[in-house]
């Protein structure tokens, strides 16, 4: 009877060498898919606390707290706690976009209708 190698080693360990194995491959699965970072369909929303709001939009926790201070960043209050939609956040970044050379181009070329009241 032939053993598969897997099987031995996997035989072979002791219930606390098993549960150390299992608990390193899921903080190391966590650490490169942190929540909030997890491949999601596009329609579907994300919740982000303010450490996760801040490293999605690569900003410092106090900046995000004196962006909500004054009303400059859209977030969801609730009770003590600050949450933020991945969404809001990525259009937030948008608004702040600079449109390039070529964009400006071509929109001076065909401009868009403008509406007078």
């Amino acid at each position: 009877m032939e053993l598969n190698t897997q099987t031995l080693i996997l035989t072979s360990l002791t219930t606390p060498q098993l549960r150390d194995l299992f608990r390193d491959e899921i903080e190391s699965y966590f650490k490169k898919n942190p929540l909030g970072k997890q491949a999601v369909n596009n329609d579907e929303d994300i919740i982000l606390d303010i450490d996760q709001a801040a490293e999605y939009i690569k900003l410092s926790v106090p900046s995000i707290y004196r962006l909500t201070g004054s009303d400059d960043l859209p977030f969801i209050r609730r009770g003590r706690k600050l949450l933020f939609s991945r969404k809001d956040l990525t259009a937030w970044l948008m608004e702040g976009r600079k449109p390039t050379l070529s964009t400006i181009i071509k929109n001076s070329r065909n401009p868009e209708p403008v509406a007078v009241k």
